[in-house]
This record gives structure tokens, C-alpha cells and sequence, in this order.
């Protein structure tokens, strides 16, 4: 176990780099991916409300542990094993509605970003995207792609990460600025997980 376990940190393994002489002198012995990041937020999100099987969050499995950690009894599976509907999964006419709107009326400059539409597939999941793709609909679609399709405080709290990761990434950060995103970004998870309870990121 590294130095300080469940004291400082509950990291389990200590990484290889740890073995060079040098490492131990770095200012900064690592770096978070921003962009990579960002694709695993919008795979976990457009997934879940997509109800992707396989792929979204909010399984029956997900679900078995909330009575224990959550309030909200309309998500518990019922007695005869049902599992509710939840106000974050958008109908199926909501999914034909979003991908026919990035199939048909979404349009960015020549060389922003990929035609979005050949990454709808058979008006049923979004494939082929790469990370400046997810970079771009996080930051400048998700805040208002849907507002028409799902529940208002639910698409606040989507906007809202979304709107986290643009900040985030301007040309210009400064440290008041970032400050802020740091008191802000607990804010946001906490109303996210209020109102997906069963996203697990």
C-alpha cells in the first residue's frame, strides 16, 4: 500500500513511475485528461437517458442498492420486481426527436467538429464520435439540446455539467475563476445525483 493509506488518500497500488529516481522531483506527476474525461460523462449521461442497453447506468442491478442510499422510493424496484420508470430516461419519441434534430438541423462550421449526423445509427444510439466530437456537444449542445425532452430541473443539471466543462476549458482561465468552478462543481453532482439517482459515473 502507498504511504498514508486512509489517512491522506485510499489509493490501493502505487504506480511504476514511482521506481524512477527523478519522479519523486516533479511538480506535477500527473495530468487528468480533460477531453477523456468529458467523453466518459457524456457516454454515462446519453446512455442512461437513452436507456442503451448494456450501456446505461441505471440497471436493475444499479438499482438493488437504493433503498439503501436513497430516499426516493418511486426509483425502488417494486415487490413484484418491476423497475420504475424514472424521470431522467427519455420516452421513445424523445430519442427519435433528439437524433433526428443532430441528423438533420445541427450544423457547425466546416472543420469544428465531425458531421454529427453519421454518427446517428439507426436513429437508436450515437456511434463514431471521437473526443473533440464529445468536447463539443458537452460544451456547446447538451445546455439546450434537451430542454423539450426531458424534466426542467433535470436539464438544468445536464446544462449545468455541461456549462462546468466549457468553463473549464476557455482559452482564459484565472484562479478566481477557477475557485469558483471548485465551490460550484459540488453543487452540481449533488443536484446531478438528486435528480439521476442511479448514474453512477
Amino acid at each position: 500500500m502507498p504511504d498514508g493509506y486512509g489517512e491522506h488518500h485510499h489509493w490501493h497500488k502505487k504506480c511504476i513511475f514511482w521506481e524512477l529516481p527523478y519522479w519523486k522531483d516533479h511538480l506535477l506527476r500527473h495530468n487528468l485528461d480533460v477531453m477523456h474525461i468529458k467523453k466518459n460523462f457524456f457516454d454515462n449521461i446519453m446512455h442512461t437517458i437513452l436507456n442503451v442497453a448494456g450501456r446505461k447506468k441505471d440497471s436493475k442491478n444499479s438499482r438493488l442498492d437504493l433503498p439503501a442510499i436513497c430516499k426516493k422510493s418511486d426509483l425502488h424496484i417494486t415487490d413484484d420486481g418491476e423497475i420504475p420508470f424514472p424521470i431522467f430516461r427519455m420516452e421513445s419519441n424523445a430519442n427519435a426527436a433528439l437524433f433526428r434534430w443532430v441528423k438533420e438541423d445541427v450544423k457547425f462550421p466546416d472543420g469544428y467538429v465531425f458531421n454529427l449526423s453519421k454518427c446517428v445509427e439507426e436513429a437508436q444510439k450515437v456511434k463514431g464520435m471521437k473526443s473533440h466530437d464529445f468536447h463539443v456537444f458537452m460544451q456547446r449542445l447538451l445546455p439546450f439540446a434537451l430542454t423539450e425532452l426531458l424534466p426542467e430541473k433535470v436539464n438544468e443539471a445536464l446544462a449545468g455539467i455541461g456549462a462546468f466543462f466549457r468553463d473549464l476549458c476557455t482559452r482564459t482561465v484565472t484562479e478566481e475563476g477557477i475557485q469558483q468552478l471548485q465551490a460550484n462543481i459540488p453543487i452540481l453532482l449533488v443536484q446531478l445525483g438528486e435528480d439521476i439517482s442511479s448514474i453512477i459515473f
